[in-house]
């Protein structure tokens, strides 16, 4: 049976219809009723959800729009001074009474006391060794009491034998070793980003003088357990516990646990430090707390100081390396 002209034209352009919409959309079908929704608007609608549900007042928001992040924001505010972990180069954090830190290089950094330098110039680099499950780094650096010993003379405190003689040039040495062990959280996607860090470390100092001067340091909590490195007296060796521990997208909780035994101390010193750490902005952190100081002084057994911080943090996380399999590609 022989189809008439017209029907066999209709059919005709049907059929090289459905070949052309084929050839234009080869990965997805988008004839009714068989179209498939794009997977690009799909990730959009979810992202969108996703933003819309997320607290707009979170100051770490993980969800934003495609491309409106910066892929070298830091996330490395958890690490602290007293964890293995250096900052990026080129990043870092200026602080009033913490160490202010500076990354110079690979897995190195510079840091100093701001509140101390008046008192104790003193300058610390740290170089990170060992970065897996467990890191580890050394710290070595330089301080001298000297202008503070110089102002308490000025100021009439009697810290020398002779009233009449000048502070010495005192130059202190420390050594560190430093080890941590973060903890990822396996419900997080960013698998690179702790919420728990756990570090140790032990320090020697040590003081050489540049004079025959006889100092005499009150013994009072803080200063007495250094004054045998301050001095140059003898020797001052600290272990410490620190923890770091994410409560939140803003708020980081921070403890440390500091024993201080000297060549001239019977018994060693305690501290303990607590403060929490909260993020006003990506740069921007204020820090409230307390400082606990334990052991035989003459001010008395116990002595607890109010610990405040304000702190700055600059800098970006360093850019992926432009290598395959250790070949340059730029």
């Amino acid at each position: 049976m022989q189809l008439p002209i017209s029907l066999m034209r209709v059919l005709q352009l049907t059929i090289l219809t459905m070949c052309l919409l084929l050839c234009f959309e080869p990965a997805e079908a988008q004839i009714w009723p068989f179209r498939k929704k794009s997977s690009a608007k799909k990730a959009t609608r979810d992202l969108e959800k996703r933003r819309q549900e997320a607290n707009p007042e979170e100051v770490f928001n993980p969800v934003q729009q495609m491309g409106a992040g910066d892929h070298r924001e830091r996330t490395d505010y958890i690490w602290s001074a007293s964890s293995a972990a250096t900052s990026y180069k080129n990043a870092g954090n200026l602080s009033i009474t913490s160490p202010s830190r500076l990354g110079i290089g690979a897995n190195m950094e510079l840091s100093s006391w701001m509140a101390l330098n008046y008192y104790a110039p003193n300058l610390f680099v740290k170089k990170e060794h060992l970065r897996k499950k467990w890191h580890l780094s050394t710290l070595h650096g330089i301080y001298s009491a000297t202008p503070g010993l110089s102002y308490a003379k000025n100021g009439g405190d009697t810290f020398l034998a002779d009233s009449l003689t000048n502070a010495p040039l005192i130059i202190s040495i420390k050594n560190q070793i430093i080890i941590s062990r973060p903890f990822y959280n396996t419900l997080n996607c960013n698998t690179g980003q702790p919420y728990l860090i756990l570090s140790g470390g032990v320090a020697f100092d040590f003081g050489i003088p540049f004079g025959d001067e006889e100092i005499f340091i009150p013994r009072e909590h803080l200063i007495a357990p250094r004054s045998e490195a301050y001095s140059a007296k003898g020797w001052l060796i600290t272990a410490h516990v620190h923890a770091d521990w994410e409560l939140t997208s803003s708020i980081i909780g921070r403890a440390t646990i500091r024993m201080l035994n000297s060549s001239s101390t019977v018994t060693p010193a305690f501290e303990q430090q607590t403060s929490i750490e909260v993020f006003f902005s990506r740069h921007f952190s204020g820090s409230l707390g307390y400082l606990l100081s334990a052991g035989s002084f003459d001010q008395g057994t116990f002595k607890i100081w109010p610990f405040l911080d304000i702190c700055y943090y600059f800098g970006k996380k360093k850019e992926r390396e432009r290598e395959l399999f250790k070949r340059k590609l730029f």
